[in-house]
C-alpha cells in the first residue's frame, strides 16, 4: 500500500511525507519505565497482552490494572482474592453495619492500603483508546522519578495516543522533478511521532541544508572555471545544464 500522504514544493525540491508503518511501540517509548497493556474485556491476564513493558518490576494482572485505573477498591479487593467483610479490618477499619464496606468515609486510604500491601503503590494507570480498542499505560512514579526526575507522564502519553491513531510519518527528499537525490545529497528521516508539521519542517530543513551546499559547490565550481578560463557559454553548460 502507497504510504505517500503529500507532495510539498520548496525551494527548487520536493519534500514527499509518507506515513511510517514501520516502527512499534519499542521505538516510540525507547528505555521509558512504562507498559502499554492491551485490555481485554474478558479477563485475560496483562502479561500476555503486554505490547510494551521496561518497568523494573513484574507487571501486575489486568484486573489490578484496571482497578487502579477505575479507583475502585471492591474490584481491587477481588483481584487480591480479599474477602469483603475482612478487608476493612485487615488495614484497621470498624465496619459500620449499615453499609458495605466500600463505602467507607476512609475509602482513599483503604484502597492506598491495598496497594502498598500488594507493592504497588506508586502504580498509575491512564486509559487510552483508539477505534475499538482500549489500551492502558501502566508506569511506576518512583521509577519515573528515579528515571527523570520527577517527570510529567502526560508527553509520553501524547506519543503513544499518537502511535495508535496512526501519526507516526516520515519524509524523502526528492528533486524538482520528483526524481530521487543521488549521494550525499539524498535525504529522508522516518519515526516523527504526532504532528506532521514537525516532520515538515524537519523537511525543510533538510531541503535548506542541501541547498546551501548546492550553492556553495556551484560557487567552488565557478572559481575553479573562471581560474582555467573556460569560455561563458562552457561554464553555463556545465553549471545550468
Amino acid at each position: 500500500m502507497d504510504s505517500l500522504m503529500e507532495t510539498v514544493a520548496y525551494r527548487g525540491y520536493q519534500i514527499e511525507l509518507h506515513w511510517d508503518n514501520d516502527h512499534d511501540l519499542d521505538f516510540v517509548l525507547c528505555d521509558e519505565p512504562c507498559a502499554v497493556v492491551h485490555w481485554d474485556y474478558r479477563g485475560y491476564s496483562s502479561r500476555g497482552n503486554a505490547l510494551h513493558d521496561n518497568c523494573g518490576r513484574s507487571l501486575p494482572g489486568s484486573g489490578m490494572i484496571k482497578a487502579v485505573h477505575d479507583n475502585d477498591a471492591d474490584e481491587l479487593a477481588e483481584d487480591l482474592g480479599f474477602e469483603r467483610r475482612d478487608t476493612a479490618k485487615r488495614f484497621g477499619f470498624q465496619e459500620d453495619p449499615a453499609f458495605p464496606w466500600h463505602y467507607y468515609k476512609s475509602m482513599d486510604r483503604l484502597f492506598k492500603g491495598m496497594l502498598y500491601y500488594s507493592g504497588n503503590e506508586t502504580m498509575r494507570v491512564e486509559e487510552i483508546r483508539s477505534q475499538r480498542e482500549t489500551y492502558f499505560y501502566v508506569w511506576y512514579q518512583d521509577e519515573l522519578d528515579k528515571y527523570a526526575g520527577m517527570k510529567n507522564a502526560k508527553p509520553m502519553l501524547e506519543s503513544i495516543q499518537s502511535y495508535f491513531d496512526g501519526e507516526v510519518y516520515g519524509y524523502v527528499v526528492k528533486d524538482k522533478d520528483g526524481e530521487d537525490m543521488k549521494g550525499t545529497m539524498s535525504d529522508s528521516c522516518w519515526g516523527f511521532v504526532g504532528d506532521v508539521s514537525y516532520c515538515l519542517d524537519e523537511g525543510k530543513s533538510a531541503v535548506d541544508w542541501i541547498f546551501d551546499k548546492v550553492r556553495e559547490l556551484r560557487q567552488k565550481r565557478v572559481k575553479e572555471l573562471l581560474r582555467n578560463k573556460v569560455p561563458l557559454l562552457v561554464r553555463q553548460a556545465e553549471l545550468y545544464g
